[in-house]
């Protein structure tokens, strides 16, 4: 057996091994990386987060136009795999590649398409200018050198590929001013943005891509806002399905959203959390308060030759 399968079979091993907190999973190979679990109720909460992405978008799986034959398609922190695998299905003829950092995908997936266990934040094994689309999505969590993830994009893409990121702007909003002075939905976004500052991640990252993109040296960078509010307070039919789904994956998602980060970095008990908890529950189900976060839709081109 070859150096290479050996350390190959040393990262499965590691990658399938996983540490349990407070009642939660989390993934095995390099802990702490990512800071919310990877069990069975956070993989249901990724899946819905996936739909409510397609009602808001009309069912569009990305913003980018790639054109109807891109060939290869790079999906990073693919989580559950579910973007990966609907992109598989919708191009067929494309060789579609899904990072993560926990086998957590399904084995049976379209023939185009291959899981593969990495880090986004190390060096990309990638061939140069080899990639159609670069996809990456709610990963505020996880990455904390953006500029860098955005040189790796551009140094595998091909001259005139794209690079698409898509993240939810959670500081929160009311259109309505029905938000209550002492919000306990903003107080979980300044609590949390605090303490994941402290381990180099940005939660309002949604809102700096676009010059990030540019800075990068992407062309044609476009951004697209969509509101996305918690709760079916909107006229809109369509949006009162997507806000009903956005409150029920926040209620249900705060365990695993908050947890990690306020036991292993702000040092709260696990009492605290969970009473802290409550009163942001309580709020996020009150039909009084109309409040929307905002969905971000990010991508770039790289430019067909040097100018």
């Amino acid at each position: 057996m070859t150096s290479d399968s050996s350390e190959y079979l040393s990262l499965t091993g590691e990658a399938n091994e996983y540490v349990f907190e407070n009642g939660r999973r989390y993934h095995g190979y390099k802990p702490g990386r990512y800071m919310l679990p990877n069990d069975e109720n956070e993989m249901d909460r990724e899946d819905m987060k996936h739909h409510i992405s397609m009602l808001i978008t009309k069912g569009r799986l990305h913003l980018a136009p790639i054109g109807a034959d891109p060939e290869v398609i790079l999906d990073i922190g693919t989580g559950t795999g579910i973007w990966a695998i609907d992109t598989a299905d919708l191009y067929p003829n494309a060789k579609v590649i899904a990072t993560d950092l926990s086998p957590i995908q399904p084995q049976w997936v379209p023939p185009n398409l291959t899981f593969e266990i990495d880090d986004a934040e190390e060096d990309w094994l990638f061939e140069p200018q080899s990639i159609d689309l670069v996809h990456a999505r709610y990963l505020f969590h996880g990455i904390r050198d953006w500029p860098r993830l955005l040189q790796q994009a551009k140094r595998v893409l091909k001259p005139g590929g794209y690079v698409e990121l898509v993240e939810m702007h959670v500081i929160p909003s009311s259109p309505d001013n029905t938000l209550p002075p002492n919000s306990q939905i903003m107080e979980l976004y300044t609590t949390l943005a605090e303490v994941s500052q402290e381990v180099g991640l940005d939660l309002s990252v949604a809102q700096k891509y676009g010059s990030m993109m540019v800075s990068a040296g992407f062309e044609n960078v476009v951004e697209e806002v969509f509101d996305l509010p918690i709760g079916d307070w909107m006229q809109d039919r369509r949006m009162k399905e997507v806000g009903a789904f956005q409150r029920y994956q926040m209620v249900e998602g705060l365990h695993g959203i908050a947890f990690g980060a306020l036991t292993r970095v702000a040092g709260w008990t696990p009492t605290r959390v969970q009473v802290f908890l409550a009163g942001v529950r309580r709020e996020m189900r009150d039909r009084g308060v109309h409040c929307m976060y905002k969905l971000h839709f990010v991508y770039g081109r790289v430019p067909e030759s040097v100018k």
